[in-house]
């Protein structure tokens, strides 16, 4: 597959989520890390507990 192809587990997701009237295109919020840092937050855990890690 190329690198801008659907797997086809994501394909069926989207025909199942169309199929029942799903026509939300957004995603739902997931779970895990955050994508996005925010940094000052980041600067004061550290500046609190020089020894913390991720």
């Amino acid at each position: 597959m190329g690198k801008d192809v659907l797997s086809i587990r994501t394909a069926q997701h989207w025909f199942h989520r169309f199929k029942n009237g799903n026509f939300e295109l957004d995603d739902l919020p997931h779970t895990g890390r955050p994508l996005e840092v925010d940094m000052n937050l980041l600067k004061q855990l550290i500046e609190q507990d020089p020894l913390l890690t991720t």
